[in-house]
């Protein structure tokens, strides 16, 4: 298989893996779900105190800490450690996905291969720690097993008619088994191999680790199931320890996603309630459901959620364990996380019954149509949020203010529609999160101009699909009719759910259709004297003549932090284009080219770097924008030329011709070229009067006593009077030359433009400089093939079939006359961003759009 498919196998594989253990988790949710109906659910729940459900909680989470011992040892084990923090919120994902999964150490394992790629592990090393935590997770099984068989072995009677003498003797081979292990981990030094991967023994010491740390595991979570049975049932928690164990082998062993169904019948018939204890023991099976399943696959999938928006767009999230930090600096992602379940919360509990209770309360003191406005409202936010968390994830000032508006009031209409606390509460607390962090949010740019990429839009859809299945699910007991759109009441559940939903799909289309406002962009103001005076300094030592552009006062600069170096840009529409790449010594343009991403992604507009040469590409094609050949650029080796020999007659022949009419060759600098400007100016003026035409700008210099001044200008005189000039730029290092403005007056005979051409470029070669820039050749040396790429099939069609607007053909040719060495020019824009990029630029060349009507 070609290497490149291998790599391209290799990057789609972990998002593929993403994508599949995210359906898996949300067609889970649904499965446990379609078990129940909502107001059973619901009654189930409501009888459980508050104490039962805090301490299951607890115990819960102790279980899923003492897995995160299971990835951390057993990366120690394999010399891969890695902080702990991280190990945590892996192994969390993993296990709150897997556990709820059929085929728990496939699943398991694919997700820490997705996510401890991004540390650096190999599928080798991810191999090794699944099988790590498959023996851990073994050898505490086989423990706790054989413990109870051997204590109570009465317990198993109800799966298999056998006495209690072999089942206790069954008890007593697991435990065996387990004290063999524990031998042969002790005394062993060769390495085990299992599927071509070594692995390494593990010690007496590290074994017992394995086994307390699977003991906790398994108890804890036995533990929380115990706390939530009804207390009337008088079960011993070693009884339900038991119970526990061997419902959770008949769950594992029947690969039923979760264990569903055949844990808790395990459970059921193990335990054997009378028939009026049923109903609360399958309560506590609801609940437990919920605190140990439910709840950390909830979270886990937050967590992968903020993974997987790392991973897509590079940003890199602050850690997850460290609260001090995500309050000083919460990542945009994690905040757009935040905002957007927020938004969740709002349209599930708006597309929910209220509790009557609640509602017979609050009647008492808010009149009925404030009921009915908060819950309509609070669906309303709802969709809000998910629209402005995808403006927080692209910094926008704007989505941050508006989200800090929408979390109270969204608070205050749960409060008011049915006195939800719990979403109060969470609304509370996200906005205590994202208060501080302002400075997080910096883009100026128009929320409504934001792009919705497919993956968001996808997000948002999902979510406001789910509401509507939440509203069927939820109301499923209830047959439809018209009339429950104007039923209006103080427990017309049903009809509010559904205005409400209604409602929230209607702004999202609105929303979805909008495209009336733009970005308010601030533009960059130009380079002032001081700046250009800075500029000048660098560009003096820069090894590219073109760097000379920065001077001529029509761009706005922006320096790196030691003020070494410099990008010029111009701003037309949405296009930020720099001209060329970054001037300055090389190792300072990454964190400058960065700069200048981060200064155009503030203003939302569209980065653009123009007229750059294929060595300067790789450093900007790490800002993500995509190079299109424009051109070539034609190089004169001076160390080689001569204007000897039949190519160079017409050349040779022009100057001498012009030498024979009396025209002089001279270089101005200093205050003679001040002096003489005067006289640059009129011949500039008679040259755009001839041709009609008027000054280019950007990518050209254009006719201005202060840019002339900062460049040398050779000049053309006849009789005394200077008849032609071109100013030139003179790159550092004395590595090459170029000419920007080359002009001649009327009074020039006819041959001086040659003769000029011919001095500058022998006065360049006396002058030991390497090489001569011809200046590019637009739309040259682009391929022709079929199977080129599409912009450079459309640029070729417009070079050969627009000669009457500009004569491509006509200055390449010129230029081959010279033998010259033609290097690659490129643009680069964002992917799809070229045909408007280039827009602005020859906008900005003309001197506007009416510019590009004149010639």
């Amino acid at each position: 298989m070609p290497p490149s498919l291998l790599q391209r196998l290799r990057t789609v594989l972990p998002f593929l893996i993403g994508a599949v253990t995210l359906g898996a988790a949300i067609w889970l949710l649904h499965g446990v779900f379609a078990h129940f109906r909502y107001h059973q659910l619901a009654r189930e729940l409501g009888r459980m105190s508050a104490h039962q459900l805090t301490f299951a909680t607890g115990l819960s989470l102790l279980s899923y800490f003492a897995l995160t011992g299971y990835d951390y040892w057993g990366l120690r084990h394999i010399g891969q450690a890695l902080p702990y923090r991280r190990v945590a919120a892996v192994s969390f994902i993993a296990q709150s996905v897997a556990h709820s999964t059929g085929f728990a150490g496939l699943i398991g394992g694919g997700i820490r291969y997705r996510l401890y790629a991004a540390e650096g592990l190999s599928l080798a090393d991810v191999v090794k720690v699944q099988l790590f935590f498959g023996v851990t997770f073994g050898l505490g099984l086989g423990t706790m097993i054989g413990g109870v068989l051997v204590i109570e072995p009465g317990i198993a009677a109800g799966l298999a008619s056998l006495s209690e003498g072999a089942w206790r003797a069954i008890g007593g081979a697991l435990l065996a088994a387990v004290l063999a292990y524990l031998i042969w981990s002790d005394r062993t030094r060769r390495e085990l191999r299992l599927f071509g991967h070594s692995f390494p023994p593990t010690p007496l010491g590290l074994t017992t680790i394995q086994i307390v740390l699977a003991i906790v595991d398994i108890g804890a979570a036995a533990g929380c199931l115990w706390l939530l049975l009804p207390a009337g049932l008088h079960v011993s928690y070693p009884l339900l320890l038991g119970i526990f164990v061997l419902s959770t082998i008949a769950g594992v062993i029947s690969h039923v996603p979760g264990g569903l169904g055949v844990f808790d019948g395990a459970v059921l018939l193990l335990l054997s309630p009378a028939d009026q204890q049923l109903t609360a023991v399958v309560g506590a099976l609801i609940a437990y459901r919920g605190v140990y399943y439910l709840l950390p696959l909830t979270l886990g999938g937050l967590l992968l959620m903020v993974f997987e928006l790392r991973r897509a767009f590079g940003q890199a999230l602050l850690p997850l364990a460290d609260a001090g930090r995500l309050l000083s600096s919460l990542a945009p992602s994690v905040a757009a996380t935040l905002v957007f379940v927020a938004g969740l919360v709002l349209l599930a509990s708006g597309a929910t019954p209220a509790i009557h209770s609640r509602m017979a309360e609050l009647a008492r003191l808010v009149p009925e149509a404030l009921i009915e406005t908060s819950h309509l409202l609070g669906s309303l936010i709802g969709v809000g949020l998910l629209i402005l968390a995808r403006g927080l994830a692209r910094r926008l000032r704007l989505a941050w203010r508006l989200t800090l508006v929408l979390l109270p009031v969204g608070a205050a209409a749960s409060l008011l529609k049915g006195f939800d606390w719990e979403e109060a509460t969470v609304l509370a607390l996200f906005l205590l999160l994202l208060a501080p962090c302002g400075r997080e949010f910096y883009r100026r740019a128009s929320l409504l101009d934001e792009r919705f990429g497919w993956r968001w839009t996808l997000a948002v859809v999902a979510g406001l699909l789910a509401t509507l299945w939440l509203l069927l699910f939820a109301f499923r007991h209830i047959e439809y009719a018209d009339q429950l759109w104007w039923q209006v009441a103080l427990h017309a559940d049903a009809p509010r759910a559904l205005r409400a939903t209604l409602a929230a799909t209607v702004v999202a289309l609105l929303f979805a259709g909008w495209h009336l406002l733009r970005p308010s962009r601030a533009l960059p103001s130009l380079a002032g004297a001081a700046e250009l005076a800075e500029a000048e300094r660098i560009v003096r030592d820069s090894p590219s003549a073109a760097a000379h552009l920065a001077l001529t006062g029509d761009k706005a600069l922006l320096f790196d932090r030691g003020r070494q170096a410099f990008v010029m840009y111009a701003v037309h529409g949405r296009s930020w284009i720099a001209m060329g790449p970054p001037v300055g010594p090389r190792e300072l343009w990454p964190e400058l080219l960065w700069d200048f991403r981060d200064l155009v992604d503030r203003n939302a507009g569209r980065a653009v770097f123009y007229e750059v040469s294929a060595r300067d590409l790789p450093p900007l094609l790490d800002l993500g924008l995509h190079p299109s050949k424009f051109g070539e650029i034609a190089y004169i080796d001076l160390a080689g030329f001569s204007l000897a020999g039949r190519r160079r007659a017409d050349l040779r022949n022009a100057r001498s011709r012009a030498e024979r009419e009396g025209t002089t060759f001279e270089v101005l600098e200093g205050e003679r070229l001040v002096a003489a400007l005067p006289e640059l100016r009129l011949v500039s003026d008679q040259w755009l009067v001839e041709r009609g035409t008027r000054e280019k700008r950007f990518s050209l210099g254009f006719f201005d006593e202060g840019y002339l001044a900062r460049t040398p200008v050779a000049v053309a005189r006849n009789e005394g009077r200077i008849v032609a000039f071109a100013n030139l730029w003179l790159a550092g290092g004395r590595q090459q030359v170029s000419i920007d403005l080359m002009r001649y007056g009327s009074a020039a005979p006819n041959c001086t433009m040659d003769f000029l051409f011919a001095e500058i470029l022998l006065w360049a070669q006396q002058q030991g400089y390497r090489r001569f820039s011809l200046g590019m050749a637009v739309l040259s040396g682009l391929p022709a093939h079929r199977l080129a790429p599409l912009w450079s099939q459309v640029a070729g069609s417009i070079a050969r079939h627009g000669a009457r607007f500009y004569n491509f053909a006509g200055l390449r040719a010129y230029k081959e006359k010279f033998d010259p060495d033609w290097e690659s020019v490129y643009v680069l824009t964002p992917s799809l961003g070229l045909a408007p990029a280039l827009a602005d630029a020859a906008a900005l060349i003309a001197g506007g759009w009416s510019g590009l009507a004149r010639r």
